[in-house]
Order: structure tokens, then sequence, then C-alpha cells
């Protein structure tokens, strides 16, 4: 990770879970892959498919059309069913369309009068569908989803009227004409347009041979024409009575044929000289059937059929999809590729900065974050890290000092709720709690220097402890002597009592400390006197610009000063005041003392010796 993302002086951490590593890397391929496909899709709606709308809506209008005018063509036709004239009409007006498929011209009894034999089955169909729907049929029906002869069709229908007079009122039904065709691929529109050129070029050329009597050659064309092209199933020459005249199988050749293909071929003729029908085989599947007229000196002298199968070419076609297919999903892997790279780009610096995060928490702040990856804004936010690991270590160093003077609770409490402390000068009801040890400066002269250091460092680590405990500020050392807040700058309502059981703890801890130097070091017990005073005092930074300390003034830190002194004259450990004995009397042991005026008061104050809790804690 450090080869790619930068080095993290001073911090040993593991490397994020490969989970995170994926969520990332998937999330972006996903977009990108997303991103293509949406791309893609859109651009084949807005080619392929809005391309295959309009050319359906044209070719729909096309169609009824053909149905309109082939119905008003038709109305007399049909009014004295002469079908010679109605086939004739049929021919004229859709005799160059190769798309349709079923044409039927009925009555308005739904009796066929004219089919162009592409199927009776499917014509009684349209004939059912139609009759349901006669009611729904105006002057042109369209239908474009019809099922017939197992494939489904578009179905156009006009309706053929006479008009008795005047008026809607006046018109009178006497029949309908329904066409249905299947609307093609631009690619089997230009094979059918190829398959009709190759088979008129095939078919003049056999009549030049057929009338020159030179049989062979034309057979040998119709042979060479199927081996060339392996889509030809079938190509042979009838007779007008439907007898093969040449086939590339000689068996074939002078046999009769009476199917309904070879019957609808046989209907070319002078006025429509190819027939173009699409339809569904059992041994080759899909084929174009085609005829062609051949002919003489304006007479019919055979019929030239050709079978061109679909299946190649739909093969061919599915192949063509699944190649660009294969391009797409190609592309799809180098995006998903690319995709996977500038992720992880982005995603190693972005797991390094998290696992930084990580060992910031668990208090390392020994770190210089440096992202040499991930562009600008990754290089940005690590910048970013490195000002917060500064800020928290510039936090860290204030707590650690507040800690010199306050507990840790404070402290923390402090730097949770700053905008909520004021540490301008303010007044406040504070106890004071003064101690000092009796007769130090006799018993340091009468010890090394080395053991006297000792022994007040000593003393003063069990007693700050103790005012930590009770979560008090430690104001300020003077000599041997300790000055605590309670009630400042964090106040408890409480801080009266806070003062009282530091007291009581102080001497308790200064019994287990004189046992201990007299045990271990062989000297002399120590004696502290302890003052306690609650009233209002001046809280706030005094000092110098550059050297502020927090602390209280006021009349009232002087006689919890006093107080302390009071204890020697007294001969008694704990002094407090009357202020801070009406605040615990109901949880305290005291004993009234005096009333004393100290200096700098004109009113004498109330004494009192603390002896214990009322509910003892120790």
């Amino acid at each position: 990770m450090a080869e790619n993302a930068g080095e993290m002086s001073g911090a040993t951490h593991s490397p994020s879970p490969s989970r995170k590593k994926r969520s990332i890397v998937v999330n972006l391929s996903l977009l990108v892959v997303v991103s293509i496909v949406i791309a893609s899709a859109v651009a084949y709606i807005a080619t392929s498919g809005t391309q295959k709308k309009f050319y359906e809506e044209e070719k729909a209008s096309q169609m009824k059309a053909y149905a309109s005018v082939i119905a008003i063509a038709s109305g007399n036709a049909v009014a004295s069913r002469k079908n010679d004239t109605l086939r004739m009409i049929v021919e004229d007006v859709v005799s160059d369309e190769r798309q349709i498929s079923h044409l039927a011209i009925f009555d308005s009894g739904w009796n066929v009068l004219y089919e162009n034999g592409a199927g009776g089955k499917a014509v009684s169909l349209i004939a059912e569908r139609l009759k349901a729907d006669e009611k729904k049929i105006g002057r042109s029906y369209f239908i474009p989803a019809f099922r017939a002869d197992g494939a489904k069709f578009s179905l156009a229908v006009a309706k053929i009227g006479i008009y008795l007079g005047e008026g809607p009122d006046k018109e009178h039904v006497s029949g309908y004409v329904a066409l249905t065709y299947r609307p093609k691929p631009l690619l089997e529109l230009e094979r059918a347009r190829q398959i009709e050129i190759l088979g008129e070029s095939v078919a003049k050329t056999v009549r030049s041979l057929i009338d020159r009597f030179i049989f062979s050659e034309a057979k040998e064309i119709l042979v060479e024409l199927r081996k060339n092209n392996p889509d030809i199933v079938f190509c042979y020459v009838i007779d007008p009575d439907s007898y093969v005249m040449i086939h590339p199988d000689e068996e074939m050749e002078g046999r009769e044929l009476d199917d309904p293909e070879t019957k609808a071929a046989q209907r070319v003729d002078s006025r429509r000289k190819v027939i173009m029908r699409e339809r569904v085989d059992d041994e080759w599947g899909r084929i174009v059937d085609s005829s062609f007229l051949i002919e003489s000196d304006g007479m019919k002298t055979g019929v030239l059929r050709v079978g061109y199968s679909l299946e190649r070419l739909y093969g061919r076609a599915a192949r063509a999809r699944a190649i660009a297919a294969a391009i797409v999903f190609a592309f799809l892997c180098a995006a998903v590729a690319a995709s996977v790279a500038v992720s992880r780009r982005f995603a190693k610096p972005i797991l390094y900065l998290a696992d930084t995060a990580r060992e910031i928490g668990r208090g390392n702040l020994d770190l210089n974050v440096a992202v040499s990856t991930g562009g600008l804004e990754i290089q940005e936010l690590a910048g970013s890290f490195n000002e917060m690991i500064r800020g928290i270590k510039e936090k860290q160093q204030i707590k650690d000092t507040f800690s010199r003077y306050v507990s840790r609770q404070v402290a923390d409490e402090l730097l949770r709720d700053m905008d909520n402390i004021s540490l301008g000068g303010e007044t406040k009801d504070v106890t004071i709690l003064f101690s000092d040890i009796r007769g130090f400066t006799t018993i340091s002269e009468k010890l090394p220097a080395d053991l006297v250091v000792g022994l007040l460092n000593e003393y003063f680590n069990s007693m700050v402890d103790v005012v930590f405990e009770y979560e008090g500020t430690l104001d300020k050392f003077i000599g041997d002597a300790i000055m605590a807040i309670y009630g400042s700058p964090i106040k408890h309502p409480d801080d009266p009592m806070r003062a009282v059981k530091s007291a009581l703890k102080m001497k308790r801890k200064l019994d287990e400390l004189n046992e201990k130097w007299i045990n271990e070091d062989g000297l002399n017990p120590i004696k502290i006197g302890i003052g306690i005073h609650t009233g209002p005092v001046v809280a706030g930074n005094i000092g110098h610009s550059q050297r502020l300390e927090y602390t209280v003034i006021g009349d009232n830190v002087n006689l919890a000063s006093r107080l302390e002194s009071l204890t020697k004259q007294y001969h008694i450990p704990i002094v407090i005041s009357g202020s801070t004995y009406e605040l615990v009397k109901d949880s305290v042991n005291a004993r009234h003392i005096d009333s004393v005026t100290v200096k700098g008061k004109s009113k004498p104050v109330e004494v009192y010796e603390l002896l214990g809790l009322i509910d003892p804690e120790f």
C-alpha cells in the first residue's frame, strides 16, 4: 500500500478488509458498465428502433392505401360477382408488391370472392376475425398483430361500399378487402430484390435456350446455379401443364406436379410475370418460393421455379448479432478493466486514509500522511488529515496541560464544551481548600535536598490525586502548600461536599504516607493543616498576555488561607468556615470552635473543626 499511496511514518497497521476494496472497485465498475449499457441502448433505440418504427408506420400506410384502392376499384365487380375482373384489379394494383402474404375479397356475408392462393385456412381465420370486429370496421381498419399459418402478420382492411344516394346513411356495404403482410428487415428486402433480379435473368436465358431446343445447356445452367449458390434449395422449369421440363435431377423430368405450390406458381402470366411467396417448408424451413414467367412471342411456354432458403441468411444474421454482442462484451470487459484500474488508483489512497483514521482513533498521532496517487482531490484530503492530526495533537497537549491542574474528567469536559465554559473574569461561588505542611522548613533543613524533593513529590502526588478524584481544580503550589478550587471552571451542585471529602481523604492519605516513611525511611511523621471556605470570588485568566494563569482572587480566597493558619492555633487538622458548614451540616460531624475576626474582616467568622462524615465512605 505504501508503494502506491505514500508512506505513513510512525504508523503500523493492517490493510483494510478486501470487502471494502471490492465495494469501491465494484461500485465504480458497475457505474461504468451501466453507463455503457444505457448509452448503447439509447443509441440502438435512436437508430435501429426508431428506423424500424418509422418503416413499419410507412408500410402500414402503404398497405392500407392498397386495400382502399382495391376496394374502390372493385365495387362494381363485387356487386356483379365478376371474379376474373377482381383478379385483374388486384394484379394491377399489387403486381409489384412482394410483401403481401394473403389477399382476399369478401362479400357482405363474408363469403370469399377472391383470394391470392396463399392458403384457405389463413383466409378463413381472417374472415372469422373480421366478422367478430365487423362493428369496429370503418372506411379502413388495421390490426397490427394477427396470427395465421403459425406466424404473425399485420392485417389491413378496407370496406367496399356502393352509394345509393347522398349522405353516410345512403352507403351500402357490399364487401371487404383484406390483406396481410409481414414487415421485413431491410436485409430480407434486399435479398428478395436480388432473388428477383437473378430469377428474371435466368428465366430469360433459359427461354432463349428452350426456343432453340438446347435443353442440355439450360439444364447445366440450373445445375450450376444451384451448385454455386448454397441458399438455392430447388430450381427447375415446368411447362404450362405443370409437367417438369428441365430439372437438375433427371428422374424428376417428365413428372406432373399437382401440389398447391405448383398451382400457385402457374398463376404467372403476361400481367404478373413474377410471383414470390415466403413459406415454411417441412424440409428446408423458411424459403422464398419464386416463380418466373417464361414466354415466347407473347405465349407462356413455361415457369421457372426457384426456392431460396432464408435459414442461412438468418444464421449469418444471428452470427453477426453474436459477433456484435461479443464486441460489445469485449468493450464492456475493457471498460470494467479500465474502471477497476481507475478505481484501484482511487481506492488505495482512500483505504490508506481509512487506515490512518483508525490509527488516529487508537491514539497514534505520530503520523505524516503522504499520498502521491488518486488525483488532486485525494491529495487535498491527505493534507486535511495532516491538519487534523496537528489539531488533535494541539488539543491533546491542551488536555494534558489541563490535566495537571484539574482531573482528567474535568479536562475532558472543558475541551468537549469549551463554548459553554467562560475563561474570562467572572464572579463565582466556589469552595477553596488550602493545605499546608506544619514545620516543613525545619524538616527540610535536617534532610538532604534530594530526600526533601522526593518526599515532597510523593506527598504532592498523593494529595493532588485526591483533589482530582473529587474533580477539584489544582490552582497552584505555594512552597509546600496546595491551593485547590471546587466549582470553577466546572461547577457541581455538591462542590462544598467534594472539598470536605477531599480534606478527610487527604488526612487519611497522609497517615498512610507517614506510616510508610516511618517504617521504610525512618523519618519523623509530618502534620498538615487544611482550611476550607465557601464564598464568591473572581475567577479568570490573570497574568501577562504571553503567560496567563487561571486562578481565583478575592477576600474569600484570603479567608480560606487564614482558616488554614488557624489549624496551628487550635491544634486541629481541618478547619471549615461557617458558610461551608451550613452547606454540608446534614452530612458531616463538626465541632464549633470559635467566632474569630481574621485579618481583613470586620465581622467575626464562625469556625468549625471537621471531624468526619455522618455516613463514612472510608
